[in-house]
């Protein structure tokens, strides 16, 4: 493998929010999270963004960090070093990069299908172009998809920190940060689970019609906590009420669908779907016992 000396400025102190953090807690794990650059192919260009190094040396990160077949570089400090591409879901957003010769500290899994509503997680990431940035936060929602649960949290992070990692209290990687969508003044992060990665060595792991990522198809292709996210953030409420009534059939046990059907039906003024769905809401969430 090459290696390249590329002038960046990695090596900013970490940036988290005061007292939010005890950088010491996450001195050990934070170098596991790396800058990866790939270099766009017939352009002076490069995408940046970041990677974790997984505990067989091999770095995980979004494939939309790593666009085309360019050549991709993981820093490791100031050096580059030049990796291979590995195994790839471009559905999931996940590809490995195979770079044995990295010495930095590797990430340890947990199992993200373990983590509840209300968990303190970390996201740590090259987030912004500067240095490796810390935030802490909550896990506020998770969402059956594909084999596993996507992360909805509270820990920001910025563009740049795409395929960086999202770790559990005890410094433990549940996930890769992937997205965040904007819903008025506020902000929501998503990370994909950690089991998704051990379905990257599947035959089947390679072969898909779409080749986009799930999170950025067009909205009516997307999953449907996706799509009433995104029509609530618009104020599409017509649109949000009828993806809202799907995901409900969908998963009929589960709180939010009905949250999110009666917030659709209370802005277009159905006030008694709305009320109806508050009520499976409660239900679904265990705030009303059943009644003889």
């Amino acid at each position: 493998m090459r290696k390249f000396v590329v002038l960046l400025t990695l090596l900013w102190p970490p940036v988290f929010p005061a007292g939010a953090v005890d950088y010491a807690a996450y001195g050990k794990v934070a170098p596991s999270v790396v800058r990866v650059v790939a270099k766009l192919q017939g352009t002076n260009s490069s995408s940046f963004g970041s990677g974790v190094i997984l505990s067989d040396g091999r770095v995980v990160t979004n494939c939309h960090v790593i666009p085309g077949a360019g050549p991709v570089i993981v820093m490791e400090g100031a050096v580059g070093i030049e990796v291979e591409r590995g195994p790839s879901d471009l559905t999931a957003d996940l590809c490995v990069l195979n770079a044995l010769s990295i010495s930095a500290h590797r990430a340890q899994i947990a199992a993200a299908h373990a983590l509840q509503v209300g968990d303190e997680v970390v996201a740590i990431g090259f987030g912004g172009g500067g240095g490796r940035s810390i935030s802490s936060g909550r896990v506020t929602a998770l969402f059956p998809y594909r084999n596993g649960r996507v992360i909805q949290t509270s820990a920001a992070f910025r563009q740049g920190a795409s395929g960086g990692g999202l770790f559990d209290r005890r410094g433990q990687l549940v996930g890769i940060t992937t997205f965040f969508r904007r819903n008025g003044t506020e902000s929501a992060f998503f990370a994909i689970p950690v089991e998704w990665i051990d379905a990257l060595n599947s035959p089947a792991a390679g072969m898909q019609s779409d080749s986009r990522p799930f999170w950025m198809r067009a909205q009516g292709d997307q999953p449907l906590f996706l799509q009433v996210a995104g029509y609530e953030a618009d104020g599409k409420w017509t649109e949000m009420q009828a993806a809202a009534r799907l995901w409900t059939l969908e998963e009929p046990d589960r709180a939010q669908s009905w949250e999110a059907l009666s917030r659709a039906s209370m802005a277009l003024g159905d006030v008694v779907e709305g009320r109806e769905a508050r009520s499976r809401a409660q239900r679904a969430s265990g705030l009303v016992g059943a009644t003889k």
